[in-house]
């Protein structure tokens, strides 16, 4: 279970939260599926290849944007380095576009 105040991790018989003092009722429960997190992270290495930085990229925005529904508190960093990957992956790609039409590469 998080807080739901401040996003800390919270033992499942705690009453209150050890960090900001939110109430167990107030807490809410975050599944322990996937955030993106590690699509979020592989998005920064993937861009180097377009053909994979797209795909893992845009995997990483849809699971980040569905745990940040959840209320995880991790998917707002997850939603925004998927972000960054898929912006990295677009730079990479009208780049070797543009070298490729004048003959650069």
């Amino acid at each position: 279970m998080y807080c739901s105040g401040c996003g800390n991790q919270l033992l499942p018989e705690a009453e209150f939260c050890p960090k900001c003092g939110t109430s167990k009722n107030k807490v809410k429960e975050v599944s322990k599926k996937s955030n993106g997190m590690g699509y979020a992270i592989a998005s920064l290495f993937a861009w180097i290849l377009p053909l994979a930085g797209y795909p893992v990229s845009i995997i990483g925005i849809v699971k980040a944007s569905k745990a940040l529904q959840e209320g995880d508190p991790k998917a707002k960093t997850a939603l925004a380095l998927s972000i960054v990957g898929l912006v990295l992956t677009t730079i990479n790609s009208a780049i070797g576009a543009y070298m490729g039409a004048t003959g650069q590469l």
